[in-house]
């Protein structure tokens, strides 16, 4: 019976992704300082990609492994549709 450490080393290096991250960008922090993960937080506003990205800079012993990106047209069909902050909308998501 294997642990599922054993898994997961046999699985190479993980990378994780958190849709929202937010400005305090703390799940891709925590993935990447507790686990080593390779982690991407994707948002839709500027203030939070900006703050992510300080965060990052703030950590650079993490820094290889931390990445933010902005989420593409999320927000845009989201709100042509009239569907903003609903699943539906959430769909649109491209990393």
């Amino acid at each position: 019976m294997c642990s599922r450490v054993s898994i997961l080393a046999r699985a190479g290096p993980v990378r994780g992704l958190d849709v929202g991250c937010g400005a305090s960008y703390i799940y891709c922090l925590l993935g990447a300082a507790i686990h080593g993960w390779h982690m991407v937080g994707v948002d839709v506003t500027d203030e939070a990609m900006d703050w992510a990205q300080w965060n990052i800079d703030a950590n650079p012993h993490l820094k290889p492994l931390l990445e933010v990106r902005r989420s593409g047209a999320c927000g845009t069909h989201a709100a042509r549709s009239g569907l903003a902050g609903s699943a539906a909308g959430s769909a649109e998501v491209r990393v």
